[in-house]
Order: structure tokens, then sequence, then C-alpha cells
């Protein structure tokens, strides 16, 4: 497999100077790297970067919404097996079985 090489002008430069993004340097900014900025600069510039990204947050939040409602809520239901259940105290209320 033979070497890809960019032509910029006149000169070609290997791909090996071209400096490659990677995730790291995708996912940095002022939030992840403020260095010697105070706490609350810190915090508004998450803030700025948060609101920045409300869209793609909102598309999260339904997904969050299903896995607590179809896989934590019904652990509360699980108690009950494990409890000498009354009506009256309810399940939290009830004495361990």
């Amino acid at each position: 497999m033979g070497r890809s090489v960019v032509i910029l002008g006149d000169r070609p430069i290997s791909e090996r100077t071209i400096p490659e993004r990677t995730i790291s340097d995708r996912l940095s900014g002022p939030a992840l790297d403020a260095g010697p900025l105070a706490s609350s600069e810190r915090r508004a510039a998450w803030w700025r970067q948060f609101h920045a990204q409300r869209d793609v947050h909102l598309m999260i939040l339904p997904c969050l919404l299903l896995v607590i409602v179809f896989n934590y809520l019904p652990l509360y239901g699980i108690l009950v097996a494990f409890k000498h259940f009354n009506v009256f105290k309810g399940v939290l209320g009830s004495p361990w079985a």
C-alpha cells in the first residue's frame, strides 16, 4: 500500500506533516481547557457550551426518560417479592420477609 501525498502549489506535503484532528481536539473547548480560570468562569463557559448544544440534549431526553421508566421504576415493584406486604403500610412501610 503506497503513501498518499497531498500537493499544495508546487510543493508536495506528506500526510504526516498535516495535523490530524483527534477526538480530544474536537472535545476540547473553553469548558474543558479552562486552565487557570476561576470556577465561576469555568461554570459560565460550561453553561454556554451546554446551551449551544441544547438540540443534542433535547434529542437525548426521550431516551433517558424511557430508560428510567422501563428499567429503574420496575425495581420498586421487585421489592414486593421480599416484603410481607401490608396494603395499609405500603411497599416501603411493610416489614422485610
